[in-house]
């Protein structure tokens, strides 16, 4: 896009939001955010409009104008409103926002469609099959449904990104905090060094969305957003952020067994007290992985060195909190 593009967010006040309301701030995008709460403009170039995403016939003097339009909010925390956000509030979203031919349209989803947790394949490629095995990965599924859906109706043409574990500053459940503290203390192991995490910093996300609406790419097409690594390299990365030198153990495999039972008795626990839980007990053993070769055909992304800059800027902001 060569001329000065007016972009409408959703979600635009949650932590991913914030983050892509900062990788904006510069002339070239006029922004407005939806948000539940009335919130004062600081400035012209970004506007706050009050209302939900169930409202969006009150803003059509604002859609007409709209060039992008990039929808992040959705529920992953209550099962009971996950449907009525992430399915009926997208499709609601949908068909206000196709009243308007000149809107194109960036959807975040989640790598959570895949299933992970009972897929059996090793690795995912956005032409894996999705096999969600709870509400939030179902209804995640099911609103990319719905866009694909509207647009071969109303030809809107769109992107749909998938990220995986999204981490980074001013997320408010203090994603790795727990991970950083276990190092510093020397109560970090292994159970399989082999083990591939899929994490994205947030900022190689926000990053990659506006490369999108820069260099227009809608194409009608799904990518993985990830930076993916070895729980070795994750580990050691942090253990030269924290100077810190100790030899992580390595759990014997015959251990297995109890972890993955510790592991699904602290399923039963509220999620607060899940330290460790089934999904861990995966993280640290499993050799899955999402597939990033699409997105990366299309953009130059050198993955590890974000996640590192990711980690190091985590690190230093939990250091600014005195957190760590």
């Amino acid at each position: 896009m060569n001329t000065k593009s007016n972009i409408f967010i959703t979600g635009g006040t949650g932590f991913i939001g914030q983050h892509l309301i900062e990788e904006l701030g510069d002339s070239f995008f006029q922004i407005f955010v939806l948000s539940r709460k009335k919130i004062r403009n600081i400035n012209d170039r970004i506007q706050y409009v009050h209302g939900d995403l169930n409202q969006m016939h009150l803003f059509s003097d604002i859609l007409k104008t709209i060039d992008v339009f990039i929808h992040i909010a959705g529920e992953y925390k209550d099962k009971n409103i996950m449907y009525d956000v992430n399915v009926i509030s997208m499709q609601n979203v949908l068909q206000e926002v196709v009243k308007y031919p000149q809107i194109k349209f960036i959807h975040i989803s989640s790598s959570g469609v895949y299933g992970i947790e009972n897929n059996p394949l090793s690795f995912f490629d956005e032409t894996s099959n999705c096999m969600p095995g709870n509400v939030y990965e179902t209804t995640k599924l099911e609103s990319e449904h719905k866009l694909q859906e509207i647009s071969t109706l109303y030809s809107l043409k769109y992107t749909i990104l998938r990220p995986s574990n999204v981490f980074g500053e001013f997320d408010r459940n203090n994603k790795l905090l727990n991970l950083f503290k276990s190092v510093k203390k020397n109560r970090l192991f292994y159970l399989n060094k082999n083990a591939r995490l899929n994490y994205v910093y947030v900022k190689q996300l926000t990053f990659i969305i506006k490369q999108i609406i820069l260099k227009d790419i809608f194409f009608n097409d799904t990518y993985n957003v990830n930076s993916s690594c070895t729980v070795s390299s994750f580990f050691e990365e942090i253990l030269t952020l924290l100077n810190i030198k100790n030899e992580i153990r390595q759990i014997p495999s015959f251990y297995l067994p109890l972890f993955k039972m510790m592991a699904r008795i602290a399923d039963l626990l509220p999620e607060k007290f899940q330290y460790f839980n089934s999904g861990k007990f995966r993280e640290m053993t499993d050799e899955k992985y999402y597939c990033t070769k699409k997105i990366n055909k299309i953009l130059s992304l050198d993955e590890k060195d974000m996640l590192v800059k990711g980690l190091s800027n985590l690190f230093h902001h939990y250091q600014l909190k005195k957190l760590l």
